[in-house]
């Protein structure tokens, strides 16, 4: 299983996507014919106590919602 993280593919702006790596992965494990299960991580990689690896959330999403708060849903406590 291999985690694809939103924060590297999808790191600069909105729909540009960047699977360079994961391609070259995949390419590895075709020649050797090995099936890879590919999770797609929405969410941020790192920050407990034994966590060695970080992956951020990309920082174009914030920004987007601090110059357009109206596409934000928040839903009623």
């Amino acid at each position: 299983m291999v985690y694809v993280w939103w924060g590297i593919v999808e790191s600069e702006s909105p729909s540009r996507y960047n699977f360079d790596g994961y391609m070259e992965l995949m390419e590895m494990a075709r020649k050797t014919g090995i099936k890879v299960h590919a999770d797609m991580s929405f969410h941020q990689c790192g920050g407990n106590v034994s966590d060695s690896v970080k992956y951020a959330t990309p920082g174009w999403p914030s920004r987007l919602v601090f110059c357009h708060v109206s596409l934000v849903f928040f839903l009623p406590l």
